[in-house]
């Protein structure tokens, strides 16, 4: 066998071998995790929040601020049976609502804004009339409720989201996911995960701060060290790809943050693809021997 062909034999093999590592191993798309912390927008600009002074105007309608992340938002009030005007609320100083505080004094770290449907108020003393009974400069979080729809441009990879103040409105709390063929692809119980906590770390809330229950593939976590008022509980979700969360609560509450990654699942090759390249370089390597042979 001359050197030509014995060089030409171990590249065959070696490419061989390189493409069908490459194959198994397949390819990942580079994630980019996106957390909303609802403090800022998508270009990192401060969004108007009402004080509660008529004069320094309206809080800011929040539908469209993470747009550019391919994130829009937009709700149900269930008290008015129509859209949900959605507003922040600053956790940081006394408002309509001190349920909705955070910090030391409340048992928490420091939340800051938090997402709230804002309450539609029937008392004609508080109507400012551009508002239509909205009070959009004095945020309140809606004790009747509704849902609050979390829509992306594509499938993402959703990792969580934390909720404040949730726990003591009645309970049928539930958070879902759908595919962008609108089928649920998730379903999380978030009273059945307090009721676990509760029954796994006991029944003082002090105690159970900075404790974990996980149900399903979510895993909650009791981030302050209070329940009912001014509570707070993060919520870590496996595997969930989809294009739309809704989260859906019959009481008062706010939504602290959300947390996703534009991660595409992990390309695996198809055996028939792999199957080929092995054929390919059996009967390379076959060809060649054969050639050997004749001119040896």
């Amino acid at each position: 066998m001359n050197i030509h062909k014995r060089l030409t034999q171990r590249w065959l093999v070696t490419g061989t071998a390189i493409a069908v590592l490459g194959l198994l191993s397949g390819s990942a798309a580079q994630a980019k995790d996106y957390r909303v912390d609802f403090n800022e927008d998508a270009f990192g600009n401060r969004i108007k929040v009402g004080n509660g002074n008529v004069r320094d105007g309206a809080g800011e309608l929040i539908d469209d601020e993470w747009a550019d992340w391919g994130l829009n938002i937009n709700g149900w009030n269930n008290r008015t049976n129509s859209a949900a005007k959605l507003l922040l609320y600053d956790t940081s100083r006394g408002g309509a609502d001190n349920d909705l505080r955070t910090g030391a004094n409340w048992g928490t770290a420091s939340q800051g804004k938090v997402l709230i449907i804002q309450e539609k108020s029937n008392d004609h003393r508080k109507d400012t009339g551009a508002d239509g009974g909205y009070n959009l400069h004095n945020p309140d979080d809606e004790a009747r409720g509704g849902y609050i729809n979390f829509d992306f441009d594509k499938e993402v990879k959703f990792g969580g989201f934390s909720l404040l103040d949730i726990d003591d409105n009645g309970g049928g709390i539930f958070v879902e996911g759908f595919d962008d063929s609108n089928n649920r692809v998730m379903n999380i119980s978030v009273d059945a995960l307090i009721a676990l906590h509760k029954t796994t770390n006991g029944l003082n809330a002090a105690d159970a701060a900075g404790k974990s229950v996980t149900l399903n593939g979510v895993t909650l976590t009791q981030a302050g060290n209070r329940w009912g008022d001014n509570s707070l509980f993060s919520f870590k979700v496996d595997d969930a790809h989809l294009t739309r969360v809704k989260l859906n609560y019959p009481g008062s509450g706010a939504v602290a943050g959300l947390q996703w990654s534009d991660a595409e699942p992990p390309r695996v090759p198809e055996p028939s693809a792999t199957a080929g390249v092995l054929l390919l370089g059996l009967v390379g390597a076959r060809r060649l021997r054969q050639r050997q042979g004749q001119t040896v």
